[in-house]
Formats: C-alpha cells, sequence, structure tokens
C-alpha cells in the first residue's frame, strides 16, 4: 500500500497524467450561466469521504491533499475540518497558488509515494515545488475577474478605459498586478521576460552556493596540510628509569679506568726515573764527543719527565673513549615551527586566492566579450547568458482558454529563451478556472523539477 494524493480541478492537471500516477482530481461546482456563472468550493462532507475512501484503499498509509490557495478559495477551509475527522493520516497543504504549479506538487507528492516515501516525505516533495512555484497570468478581459471579486474595482477601471492589458502574478496566495501593457505581444513578451529573469536568479543562487561550498571545501583541505604538517614535527623523547641507571653504570665504569690509567703512569715514572740516574754515574760515561751529546739528550728528555712524587704532574695516557649517554631533546622549536608553518600556509592560499581572482576574472571576461550584445544604448549586456549557467531542471507550464495560437508561439518564444533543462508544456485551463479568467487568457507557471 502507499499514500494516496488528492487535488482539486484549479490544477489544470491532464487527465493522462493524472491517471499515469494514480491522482485523484475533484471538481469544483459550478453555480450560474452565461455571464453570471460562477463556481463554488468543495465542501467538508464530500472531502472527508473522498478521504476516508482513499485511506481504505492506500491501506491507512496516508493521503497527501493538495489543494488552491485558501485566498481564492474556500476549499481549504473545508479540507482541514474533513482531516481533523480523520485525524493525523490525512495532510492538507495550503499551496498559496493555482494552475500547474499545484498540478505539480500533486505529481511530486505522487512520484514519492510510488517510490516507498512516508507520509511526510511525500508532504515535504510537495512542499518543496509550491515553496518555488510563480504563476504569471495576461488577462484578455477583466469583466470575469472583478465579478468574482478578485480584482479590484481600480485595476478592472484602468483595464477598460484606457485599453490596459494587466499581468497579474500570484504571490502569497493573492494576485498582484505586475506589469500593464497595452498589446497582447508586448504581453507575451513581458511573460517570456519574467520566466528568464526567475530562472536567472534561481541558477545565479545555485552557482553562489557551489561557489561558497567549493570554498569551504578549500579551506578545510588547508586546514588538514597544516595539520598534517605540524604533526610530522619532531617531539621531545622522555629518557626512562633504566635508561638513567645504565648510563650511570657506564659513567663509574669510565672513572675506575681512569684510576687504572693513572696507576699505571705513575709506575712508568718511577722507572724512568731510575734509568736517568743510572745514565748519571761516572763509571758508564764516555768523555768522548758522541757520548756528551748522548748525555745532553739524556738529560734533556729528563728534565722533561716530571719528577719521581710529584703527584700534581700531568701524565697523557692513551685511554678508549669514554661513553657518556647524551639525552637529545626534540621539537623544542615546535611552536615557532607551527607558526612559520601557519605563514607559510596563509602565504600559499593568499597567492591561490589571488590567481583564483584573476583567473575568475579573465574568464568572466572572456564570457563578455563572447557573449555580451548591444542594447538601446549601443552598451553591452553585462549579464552572463542562461546557457552558460548552472542547469537547474524545472517545469513550465503554459496555460490558456482559447488561445491556443498565442500560447504556441509562446511557447516557441519561451523555448528559444530557456536553456534545454526546463520542460515546457502547455495545457488547457479548467472550466472552474476559465469561469474567473474569461476567453483569451494565457497563463505561465514556473516550478522546480
Amino acid at each position: 500500500m502507499t499514500v494516496k494524493v488528492v487535488t482539486d480541478s484549479s490544477a489544470c492537471l491532464p487527465p493522462a497524467l493524472a491517471a499515469e500516477y494514480g491522482i485523484t482530481v475533484l471538481d469544483f461546482h459550478a453555480e450560474g450561466k452565461g455571464d453570471e456563472e460562477t463556481t463554488a468550493g468543495l465542501g467538508s462532507l464530500e472531502l472527508t469521504a473522498c478521504y476516508a475512501r482513499l485511506l481504505e484503499r492506500g491501506g491507512d498509509d496516508g493521503v497527501v491533499a493538495v489543494h488552491i490557495s485558501k485566498e481564492l478559495s474556500g476549499t481549504w477551509s473545508s479540507a482541514s475540518q474533513a482531516a481533523a475527522v480523520l485525524g493525523e493520516t490525512v495532510e492538507v497543504l495550503d499551496t498559496q497558488s493555482a494552475g500547474m504549479v499545484v498540478g505539480q506538487a500533486a505529481i511530486a507528492a505522487a512520484r514519492c509515494a510510488d517510490e516507498g516515501g512516508s507520509l511526510d516525505e511525500c508532504r515535504g516533495a510537495a512542499q518543496q515545488v509550491i515553496d518555488s512555484g510563480h504563476l504569471w497570468l495576461f488577462l484578455g478581459k477583466t469583466d470575469a475577474m472583478a465579478r468574482g471579486g478578485r480584482l479590484s474595482a481600480g485595476q478592472r477601471l484602468l483595464s477598460t478605459a484606457l485599453a490596459i492589458k494587466p499581468i497579474l502574478h500570484l504571490t502569497g496566495g493573492k494576485l498582484e498586478l505586475v506589469a500593464k501593457t497595452r498589446t497582447q505581444a508586448k504581453a507575451m513578451d513581458r511573460l517570456v521576460t519574467f520566466a528568464s529573469a526567475e530562472y536567472r536568479a534561481v541558477a545565479e543562487a545555485t552557482l553562489q552556493a557551489d561557489s561558497e561550498a567549493a570554498e569551504a571545501d578549500a579551506e578545510a583541505s588547508s586546514e588538514e596540510e597544516v595539520v598534517a604538517s605540524t604533526s610530522t614535527d619532531e617531539v621531545s623523547v622522555p629518557v626512562g628509569e633504566t635508561d638513567t641507571a645504565d648510563a650511570a653504570e657506564e659513567a663509574d665504569a669510565a672513572d675506575a679506568s681512569n684510576d687504572d690509567a693513572d696507576a699505571e703512569a705513575g709506575s712508568a715514572t718511577e722507572e724512568d726515573s731510575e734509568g736517568t740516574s743510572d745514565s748519571e754515574d761516572p763509571d758508564t760515561t764516555d768523555e768522548s764527543e758522541s757520548d756528551s751529546e748522548g748525555d745532553s739528550d739524556a738529560e734533556s728528555e729528563d728534565s722533561e719527565k716530571p719528577a719521581r712524587g710529584d703527584r700534581n704532574a700531568q701524565v697523557t695516557v692513551d685511554t678508549e673513549p669514554v661513553y657518556r649517554p647524551r639525552i637529545f631533546s626534540f621539537g623544542k622549536d615546535k611552536g615557532d615551527k607551527g607558526d612559520k608553518a601557519e605563514k607559510s600556509s596563509k602565504a600559499d592560499k593568499a597567492d591561490k586566492s589571488d590567481k583564483a581572482d584573476e583567473a575568475e576574472k579573465t574568464d568572466k571576461a572572456e564570457k563578455t566579450e563572447k557573449h555580451g550584445k548591444a542594447d538601446k544604448a549601443g552598451k553591452h549586456d553585462q549579464q552572463t547568458p542562461l546557457e552558460d549557467l548552472p542547469r537547474v531542471p524545472m517545469h513550465l507550464a503554459v496555460h490558456h482558454f482559447e488561445a491556443e495560437e498565442v500560447a504556441e508561439q509562446l511557447r516557441v518564444s519561451l523555448r528559444e529563451a530557456l536553456p534545454s533543462c526546463v520542460v515546457i508544456s502547455v495545457v488547457d485551463v479548467t472550466h472552474a478556472m476559465a469561469v474567473h479568467t474569461g476567453p483569451g487568457a494565457v497563463g505561465v507557471s514556473l516550478v522546480r523539477d
């Protein structure tokens, strides 16, 4: 079982499309005839019965009710009363709109239901479409709209006395005058301008969001690089208790070795002194010149040797180098290195930012030069062409009542002005809507897909 979707005839939803998505469409009630004909909203009793049947078919998974703006009809109020009777299994949305804005919201909810979405998910899908929706309406005649009280007396007088063709914008659930034209052709051009401007606004907002996301990712990546470079710095290595004990033992052994060397040096000094005394004995002295020279050399050598018993004499002894443990302390300048790394990173970021700005300026200059168009004063249009902006899938519907040829021409103009990611269709205004718009009415709805 799945969530069920219901709407009303103000959605202008083609019957084939409604059947494809399993959407229930309830017709408004017509009252009167001819110029006095009007419509009445749906009542709470019939809505309660409809919702109950859908709940039974859907296994109580829920119902999403997508109806015309409460500012234009009493249907929303009746739907809220019906939902209160059936509990929380019915979600009623105030679309604050009409036409295919309501129709596309119902389709979005039905698609979500087909994919197994819950009641809240289906409601959210419809609400996203509603929030992005716009409806512009050109009226060939304002009599029908004025009779229904949806057009002020001043606006009606302006249209009849001055032959002004108004374009209304349905916003916040109410119709507001956004443009006044004197010919139908001018009105169609304005509709193309409104639709193009709205697409541009959405695409530029998307571009801005993408740019901010890219900058955030770049900053995060740069911070990760700084952290990674800082973590590779050497840190202080503490010397354990065992290492300290081993170092002390080795130092004691070295001192003992030095004492033994001093003792050996003292013995050698005594032997040298005795040898010197023997060489000075008269019995062994030779009076020749060579012996005298030898004695002189011996005396010179003896004079350089320390006297016996001289404890202050310094004796040089060749011994093995004493091993003394060296305690290394790494990372003392860690903060300095971190500061240097941070400064270097900031400099790199500034350099990259400058290069990116220069590249962006160059790219914009090239696009402006390539796509710039001369305006009435001969100046170039500084706006970026729509085809160069991010592609934003949208759905545009051209509504009409007894103006099929005009609607087709408008569709062609919109196709030329908007990128291919915008799907354009032509729909007939339902009888319930035509009662209020009158013949010759043409409308354009635009929503995000």
